[in-house]
């Protein structure tokens, strides 16, 4: 289902409206149209390898998704996370995690439908924000918004031919409580200045020759990883305080999914800083009803 007139304005015939301004796209100011096919291909592989070379992408598949996750990444100053992640794309320092969703919005097809989101069954939270954002043909960033676990459960709609769950990010999608809008944010990561390409390694050379960049060794993202806590001497300890998970998220800042999730051996882990500055808080916390009992 397509959401009009809402989502953008499409052509007649599917051809592409002009500019606003009246300039030309970007495909009529490099002629595409009088290249062959083959050719665009070319032009399309060249572009994603350069892509993935500057770090703009993590894969060299569709590149939508890819460039999502790393202007949130850079706009919030999160750690991608792994492709071994389930349900979620990025985490900051505190163990907030984040899964990116995004949409390219184009004449031919202007569905705002996101990607298959998982894991929405009844129980731990896979994700605690989703970072939506739909880009136009050109990949100018339209919206961006950071909608809570909650308000997604309650938007989003089960598929079972899927097995997962769809959400439609209709302009309505900003104003439900709880919802931010980050699109500043989000185009200001677009509009700044690319990072350096990686400095080949001595020897590798692409096949045509020209030197080629080595792949980075951890997923691209301003911050590298910090050590990370045994989930299982996080249950330990939270089991010791006699605390329930409600309970210890008050105490730290953070939500019970988070609570539930770190002390999982496959679920996302708190840095062992992080762990530490959380046991700090807890510590206090029981010190200071000993002192005050009742």
């Amino acid at each position: 289902m397509t959401d009009r007139p809402e989502d953008v304005a499409v052509a007649p015939d599917g051809v592409e409206a002009p500019a606003p301004d009246g300039a030309p796209s970007v495909a009529q100011r490099h002629a595409l149209s009088a290249e062959s096919a083959p050719a665009l291909l070319a032009l399309y592989a060249a572009i994603v390898e350069e892509l993935h070379g500057r770090g703009l992408v993590r894969s060299t598949n569709n590149p939508v998704g890819d460039y999502a996750e790393y202007l949130t990444a850079h706009a919030f100053g999160l750690s991608l996370a792994g492709n071994s992640s389930i349900g979620y794309d990025a985490v900051s320092d505190d163990g907030i995690r984040y899964q990116v969703k995004s949409r390219r919005l184009t004449p031919r097809n202007s569905s705002r439908q996101l990607s298959a989101i998982r894991g929405l069954e009844p129980g731990a939270d896979p994700f605690d924000i989703l970072v939506g954002i739909l880009f136009s043909a050109d990949f100018e960033v339209l919206r961006a918004a950071l909608v809570p676990v909650a308000v997604v459960r309650q938007l989003a709609v089960r598929n079972d031919y899927v097995n997962a769950w769809r959400l439609m990010l209709r302009d309505s999608v900003w104003a439900m409580p709880g919802v931010e809008d980050v699109t500043d944010r989000i185009r200001a990561a677009a509009n700044a200045a690319p990072p350096p390409r990686p400095v080949p390694a001595p020897g590798r050379r692409s096949p045509g020759g020209a030197p080629r960049p080595p792949s980075p060794a951890t997923p691209v993202g301003p911050r590298q990883l910090m050590p990370k806590a045994d989930p299982l001497e996080v249950r330990a300890y939270f089991a010791s305080t006699g605390l329930s998970r409600r309970e210890l998220g008050e105490i730290v800042g953070t939500g019970v999914g988070v609570i539930a999730t770190v002390q999982n051996p496959n679920g996302d882990r708190w840095s062992t800083e992080r762990f530490e500055r959380a046991r700090a808080l807890i510590d206090a916390d029981l010190a200071e009803r000993k002192r005050s009992p009742g």
